[in-house]
């Protein structure tokens, strides 16, 4: 059972180093955008999801942010860095993107703008590598308000089984998978747990794709923990290993954004 959160007040009298560092880290050129208003759903027994209502017409500023981050909790110790490499899937999708999709990806940076301060300062806060700040360009372009075939919605195209655990609202009244700010949070804490439950960056970023179970699935077949040793087996999905490959493209090109025309 989670133990009540400490007042807003106290977190941010105890904690003004953790304050000063994330927002430094942050590195947020423009901390804005436009929120849903929101409140605590109580539907969810496992967890308490952190919401504040926001004007949608208000700016959302790093300070606000924070304070809404540490009522729910302290920051999470930072996990692993990931590790960029280079192999045929990985040269064969950046490939790819510079023949057919660099407007596309110009256009997503466009639509990221307004985001990116908000995000930064949540996978911060999560403990997670900034590198994952590329998942929503290659989701959704950095449309919010995407929605998939197969019923992923939002930034991040969250499904709904997700959002429900999380504690979203899904109905036909509300989908808060439409927020930025909630489906953020949902997708950083998931992040965090697919992280720790395999340990391994290239595979939680498979099993946000394509399930854990999946992912389990292929390793216990396989006898591997090396995603691209499972993936030459014929055991992932092709579109998961795109997508991992894509991945790793996107962080390559904006490593060294110049050398690729961005």
């Amino acid at each position: 059972m989670r133990k009540p959160l400490t007042p807003i007040n106290t977190l941010q009298k105890k904690a003004p180093l953790i304050k000063t560092g994330l927002i430094l880290l942050a590195i947020i050129s423009s901390c804005c955008f436009s929120g849903c208003a929101s409140t605590f759903n109580r539907r969810s027994e496992k967890e308490l999801f952190f919401a504040r209502s926001i004007d949608k017409n208000q700016q959302l500023n790093e300070e606000k942010l924070l304070e809404a981050l540490l009522s729910y909790g302290p920051p999470a110790k930072p996990l692993p860095p990931i590790m960029l490499i280079d192999n045929h899937e990985v040269r064969r999708e950046i490939s790819f993107l510079m023949q057919n999709k660099s407007q596309t990806i110009k256009q997503g940076i466009q639509r990221a703008t307004p985001f990116i301060g908000m995000i930064n300062l949540i996978l911060l806060h999560f403990g997670l590598p900034y590198e994952l700040i590329h998942i929503p360009l290659i989701e959704s372009n950095y449309d919010h308000k995407a929605e998939s075939s197969a019923g992923a919605v939002g930034l991040w195209q969250i499904m709904k089984p997700l959002a429900k655990e999380s504690g979203m609202r899904v109905d036909w009244l509300k989908d808060e998978r439409f927020d930025p700010l909630l489906s953020t949070f949902v997708a950083a804490k998931h992040f965090n747990w697919l992280y720790k439950r395999f340990n391994d960056w290239w595979l939680a970023i498979a099993a946000y794709n394509a399930g854990q179970a999946r992912i389990k699935n292929a390793i216990e077949k396989g006898g591997s923990m090396d995603f691209f040793k499972l993936a030459r087996m014929g055991l992932i999905p092709e579109e998961s290993i795109r997508f991992v490959s894509k991945f790793i493209a996107l962080s390559i090109i904006f490593k060294h954004p110049a050398v690729y025309g961005f």
